[in-house]
């Protein structure tokens, strides 16, 4: 026959310790939840008070807000390039003025030269228009495979003169250098 099994499960002291442990890192714990919600709630206030009161609308607001920032940078650096051409023209106006200058001793030549040197820098921006149109389509769709795959092809322009030759200069460095 056996006797009754008794087994012993510690002092009663040092159970109510443990229990009063327990209770104290439970506390800490909820403290900390506590604190950590607070801080999100305070943190995402304002997106939570937009979306309840604009709901799509103001997702769409954003959207369009960032889209017309986007323009708006497109646009600035859409300008330094037109107003690079400008130089361009402008550089081949004073080339003009001078060559009218330079003409009275050797006319003919200067004339051809100056003629040769407009027409081969117009030729080749015009021969890369449709290139360009490329990659501001690209660019405009967020295509980015797109616009770096055409911007590419806008490298050939480094061998023309004036300013639309220095454009292609800095897109040809700009590839080998890395793009940041």
């Amino acid at each position: 026959m056996h006797g009754p099994l008794n087994i012993d499960t510690g002092d009663p002291e040092d159970i109510e310790s443990a229990a009063d442990e327990a209770w104290e890192l439970e506390k800490s714990l909820v403290a900390d939840l506590w604190t950590f919600e607070t801080a999100m709630t305070r943190t995402f206030r304002p997106y939570v008070e937009e979306w309840n009161n604009d709901g799509w609308l103001g997702a769409g607001g954003d959207f369009v807000g960032g889209v017309g920032k986007g323009l708006s940078i497109w646009w600035n650096d859409e300008k330094d390039f037109w107003g690079s051409a400008w130089g361009w023209l402008k550089s081949t106006s004073a080339s003009v003025g001078n060559a009218v200058w330079d003409g009275v001793t050797s006319p003919i030549e200067t004339a051809q030269a100056l003629g040769r040197a407009a027409w081969s820098g117009a030729e080749a921006a015009y021969g890369q228009l449709e290139n360009l149109v490329e990659v501001l389509r690209s660019f405009l769709t967020g295509d980015i495979d797109g616009f770096f795959k055409n911007i590419q092809l806008l490298e050939v322009l480094k061998t023309a003169g004036g300013a639309i030759g220095e454009f292609g200069q800095l897109i040809y460095d700009a590839f080998q250098n890395g793009v940041e």
